[in-house]
C-alpha cells in the first residue's frame, strides 16, 4: 500500500480513490516491451498514453488493454500492429473504460 495516495471518494467515507501507479511499474514482467515502445514513440507518447493504461494482460496469443478513456483507447489502437510485434501476439483488444456522470 506505499504507492497508493487514498483519498476519500464522492463524501462517501467506505470508498477510497488512489492514484493510479504507471503500468511500467505496475507490471515489471513487461519492462522489455515497454521499453521498446517508450523508444518506438518516444517518451511523450510513452507517458501520456501507455503508462496510464489501467491493466494490460497477456496470454499466449491475445493482448488485453483497459484504458481510461475512449481516446486513450483510439490512440492506443493506432499502434496495434507495433503492439502484436512488441508483445509477440497475434490479437490485440483494447477495452475504453466509460467515466460515470453525477449530477
Amino acid at each position: 500500500m506505499s504507492q497508493l495516495h487514498k483519498q476519500p471518494a464522492a463524501n462517501n467515507p467506505h470508498l477510497d480513490t488512489v492514484q493510479l501507479t504507471p503500468i511500467n511499474v505496475r507490471k515489471p514482467e513487461f519492462e522489455s516491451e515497454f521499453s521498446n515502445l517508450k523508444q518506438l514513440f518516444g517518451a511523450d507518447f510513452f507517458t501520456m498514453y501507455i503508462a496510464s493504461i489501467h491493466n494490460l494482460a497477456k496470454n499466449k496469443n491475445t493482448l488485453l488493454i483497459t484504458t481510461g478513456n475512449e481516446l486513450q483507447k483510439m490512440h492506443i489502437e493506432d499502434i496495434i500492429p507495433a503492439l502484436k510485434e512488441i508483445f509477440m501476439v497475434k490479437k490485440v483488444k483494447v477495452i475504453g473504460l466509460m467515466k460515470p456522470f453525477y449530477n
